[in-house]
């Protein structure tokens, strides 16, 4: 098992729900407030300078959303199909292949807008789980190699229908870039899935693991700096000059109310 608990009853559901109420906080403050730094702060934008400023947007943009039907959509998504996911694969794949979608999508969205001239991509904030959900979807597709029945004689393999899709979102992107970069994030997060499923089914490749293992690895550096610094502070709070300011304000006390007014700890504090 991995730094992070994997195995907790049911954390796709806490998940979703952590996606869906970020989702309605970002919501409110596009709606009633005025500044939206907030929401800049975790959109991701294709703008190098800002990426290096606000790293963690690679990841955040996936819970940010601004249209509550958008955020509908993607929560009763993720909800039935992110179920069944894990059901059958576990969290610790499921969480691996929609946080790597999502940064794919990203980080794709952004080396198209810096090869390609900013007339041809706008810089617009790239928000919304649903490349890690495509991600999710066409992973499963394709390590599962199942087929789709339209009827009695009619049966088209789902990797045929996921290709369809795929070529119909690059048409949409050629034709009808209103939305490029989603459409960017899209495709590249179905051809990641595209390749975890095929590595898996035809190799027994199992990428998400090498993605688990890596958020292991960063979430126990976190855990490091994040003892680092309460140890810092923790020493800063028994400096000397601290400790001599307590002792004083202790001997005024005994000096007002006697030695029988002091707690324990103050009466082994004025023994140091």
């Amino acid at each position: 098992m991995g730094i992070i608990k994997w195995g907790e009853q049911n954390p796709i559901n806490k998940l979703i729900t952590s996606l869906t109420l970020l989702g309605l906080v970002f919501i409110i403050i596009d709606l009633f407030f005025s500044t939206k730094i907030l929401i800049s702060v975790f959109s991701f934008s294709p703008l190098l300078n800002k990426s290096l400023i606000f790293p963690w947007t690679y990841v955040s943009y996936m819970f940010v959303h601004t249209d509550l039907w958008v955020l509908f959509i993607h929560g009763i998504i993720f909800y039935l199909y992110g179920n069944i996911f894990y059901q059958r694969y576990g969290f610790r794949c499921l969480f691996a292949l929609f946080i790597s979608s999502g940064v794919i999508g990203a980080i794709s969205y952004q080396v198209f807008y810096l090869i390609l001239s900013p007339d041809l991509i706008k810089p617009l904030a790239l928000q919304g789980a649903s490349a890690g959900i495509i991600g999710l979807f066409t992973a499963q597709v394709f390590r599962e190699h199942k087929v789709l029945k339209i009827n009695s004689k009619v049966h088209i393999p789902y990797e045929t229908f996921i290709l369809l899709l795929l070529i119909c979102g690059i048409i949409e992107l050629l034709f009808a870039p209103s939305n490029i970069g989603g459409s960017i994030a899209h495709i590249s997060a179905s051809l990641w899935g595209i390749l975890y499923g095929l590595l898996f089914r035809k190799k027994q490749v199992d990428l998400s693991e090498y993605i688990a293992k890596i958020i292991d690895n960063i979430v126990l550096l976190y855990q490091k700096l994040r003892d680092l610094i309460s140890k810092q502070f923790s020493l800063l709070s028994s400096s000397p000059t601290r400790t001599k300011r307590k002792k004083g304000q202790i001997e005024k006390k005994m000096r007002e109310s006697g030695y029988t007014s002091l707690e324990e700890d103050e009466k082994h504090q004025l023994l140091k």
